[in-house]
């Protein structure tokens, strides 16, 4: 029985494992005293301890103070949690809500008919198609359409700047496919058979 008195204290898993090796596992609670025990002392003094000073086996885990510090850990980890949540629901809050005011705008006034003369001068206003203040469509004598406030010539699958055209009608431009207007061009035959194709032209930095 002397060794159920340890001179220093012994691990509650290691504790466990020692009285169950010597078969003293069956004893009342009363005569096993865990280490970090209230009223824990060294020696044989031990062997009285009685049941008020002695908490049953169930409780000892708790007065651990490993088992305080896993507790302990677990409530920052709690706490941390939260805070994350707290800081996402605030994120999400702070986003930037689609609305109808930045919806792109549609065109719903009267048809607009543009013509320019051959060989006309493309740098004069009356030969350009002035959209917006960002869209100057017009043509030289040679090759396509280009943005005349953005850029001096055609460039092939580039010009006009700024634009972009999809085959279809404005009542269902969310759902058209958009590309460079000579792409397009090409995708009804050639540019001289644009004419008389409903065709859809978004102007890119005014969104309209």
């Amino acid at each position: 029985m002397e060794r159920l008195h340890p001179s220093v204290p012994i691990p509650l898993k290691s504790w466990i494992e020692v009285s169950f090796a010597l078969g003293i596992h069956n004893l009342p609670p009363s005569r096993i005293i865990h280490p970090h025990a209230p009223g824990y002392t060294r020696g044989p003094a031990n062997q009285k301890a009685t049941r008020s000073m002695n908490p049953p086996l169930s409780t000892l885990p708790s007065l651990c103070p490993h088992r305080r510090l896993r507790n302990a850990r677990g409530l920052r980890t709690q706490n941390s949690t939260h805070s994350r949540w707290l800081w996402l629901l605030a994120l999400l809050i702070l986003l930037p809500v689609p609305s109808a005011m930045n919806a792109a705008t549609v065109w719903t006034g009267p048809a607009l008919v543009f013509t320019k003369a051959n060989s006309a001068d493309p740098t004069q206003a009356a030969n350009q198609d002035r959209i917006t203040s960002n869209v100057w469509l017009t043509r030289g004598s040679a090759q396509g359409l280009y943005n005349i406030a953005q850029e001096t010539a055609f460039t092939h699958s580039v010009s006009p700047l700024d634009t972009e055209w999809a085959t279809g009608t404005t009542a269902s431009y969310s759902t058209l496919s958009y590309t460079d207007w000579e792409s397009w061009a090409r995708s009804v035959g050639n540019p001289p058979n644009t004419p008389g194709i409903d065709a859809v032209l978004h102007l890119k930095t005014d969104d309209i």
